[in-house]
């Protein structure tokens, strides 16, 4: 599941977290995530140039965006904090967009 039409859920099973491998409770579904967000590519670009690329569960998911927010100085700092994986790949998707907006100028 690749290409321009992949679900935005699937099957655990199927598409696994790609954050972590130990989950409780165990994951029944997973969320096609964008590294680069949508909505930051439309800032950038005013297109969306790259597709979704990591299967998350859905708590992770969620704490990515919470946490990339507050980095953005979007939203209040999540609380309760994510853990450091969830920190580290939100922090890989603001570097991303700083130094977009850089390039892009």
């Amino acid at each position: 599941m690749t290409d321009s039409v992949t679900p935005r859920t699937a099957p655990a099973a199927e598409y696994p977290c790609q954050l972590r491998r130990y989950h409780a409770p165990e994951v029944v579904r997973t969320q096609h995530h964008h590294s680069r967000p949508q909505y930051l590519q439309l800032r950038i670009y005013g297109a969306v140039r790259h597709r979704a690329d990591m299967w998350l569960c859905p708590n992770d998911h969620d704490a990515i965006h919470a946490w990339l927010a507050w980095l953005l100085g979007e939203a209040r700092r999540p609380a309760p904090e994510p853990g450091w994986l969830v920190k580290a790949e939100a922090q890989r998707t603001y570097d991303w967009y700083q130094q977009a907006l850089i390039e892009t100028g």
